[in-house]
């Protein structure tokens, strides 16, 4: 997030959020890209948060159990710091999925 500044309905100017442009990106990865599709659909269908959160915990926990493998590119730890390899991001940035290392 960037921060601006907006006027308020009284013309002063208060501090404001505007969002950063979302850059999608697309697994190349198998193991990835075929739970991420089925997340879309998941995504569409307006599901409240709880269901959501519980069908996409599902759809990674399945993919988990049947033994997913990343490229060593993208599971390379930083030993100075916490890294995300981003491995799947919807372009509306409604959902997006990433390697923590």
């Amino acid at each position: 997030m960037a921060f601006g500044v907006a006027n308020g309905p009284d013309g002063a100017h208060y501090p404001s959020m505007t969002q950063l442009q979302t850059v999608p990106i697309s697994s190349d990865v198998p193991a990835v890209a075929a739970p991420a599709e089925r997340m879309t659909v998941l995504v569409d269908q307006d599901l409240i948060e709880r269901v959501l959160t519980a069908a996409v915990r599902d759809e990674l926990e399945a993919t988990l159990a049947a033994g997913l493998e990343l490229p060593k590119h993208l599971t390379r730890p930083d030993p100075g710091r916490y890294v995300m390899y981003p491995l799947h991001v919807f372009a509306d940035g409604r959902l997006s999925i990433a390697s923590a290392v």
